[in-house]
């Protein structure tokens, strides 16, 4: 909690409300709190709408990924990411999957906020291609670059309609919530990180040699 600055009530707000929904188990042991989470049973998604779903293999973080597909035209989503290089993204898509999804959100006229840390378009281009870059910059997209040392993770936020994904993908771990309350909280960091962040042109960004 030291490194990533999130209050102690915030976190403490999440796992009260995960509890509530057996999701999470309070256990005291000698004064001190902590918090297990129980396992949930399948990769599927809950039809309440209120709730948070795992996905712990290759083919349902896959489902739950192309939701994005769905989406209706001129919808707009934030997605923050880390170190791509290493981000695990690629053991779940391959670069042609990605060149194909990205132009998919192209059709549909997705709008996408990217949160990236600086120079990582530049980083991408010489292992994904010049398809990958032109598949990426065909998106209307909304950049924001900020220094590295701010993010330094390999995980992947995703923020549209009314959930939210947070994706580990070296690890094959994706959760989705869908609680309006915890989705409140993790766009109003969002928006806090977008105020230090530098807003960009990807074509401004983009060097193609």
């Amino acid at each position: 909690m030291r490194e990533t600055q999130i209050p102690h009530a915030s976190l403490y707000l999440a796992f009260a409300k995960l509890s509530e929904r057996g999701l999470a188990q309070r256990i005291i042991r000698k004064g001190l709190i902590y918090w297990r989470v129980q396992h949930l049973v399948g990769n599927q998604l809950s039809k309440t709408g209120d709730t948070i779903g795992l996905f712990t293999t290759k083919d349902a973080i896959r489902e739950c990924i192309n939701q994005l597909l769905a989406l209706k035209e001129g919808s707009r989503v934030i997605i923050v990411e880390g170190t791509q290089s290493d981000s695990g993204w690629f053991n779940i898509f391959s670069t042609e999957e990605t060149i194909n999804l990205n132009r998919a959100l192209s059709r549909k006229k997705i709008i996408c906020e990217n949160i990236l840390p600086e120079s990582y378009l530049q980083d991408a281009i010489p292992y994904l291609g010049l398809d990958w870059a032109l598949s990426f910059k065909a998106r209307p997209i909304i950049t924001y670059l900020i220094k590295k040392d701010l993010i330094i993770s390999n995980a992947l936020l995703v923020i549209f309609q009314k959930k939210v994904i947070l994706l580990d993908a070296k690890e094959l771990v994706a959760v989705e919530i869908c609680n309006k309350e915890i989705i409140h909280l993790i766009q109003g960091m969002v928006e806090v990180i977008k105020g230090m962040a530098k807003k960009v042109l990807v074509d401004d960004e983009l060097v193609f040699k």
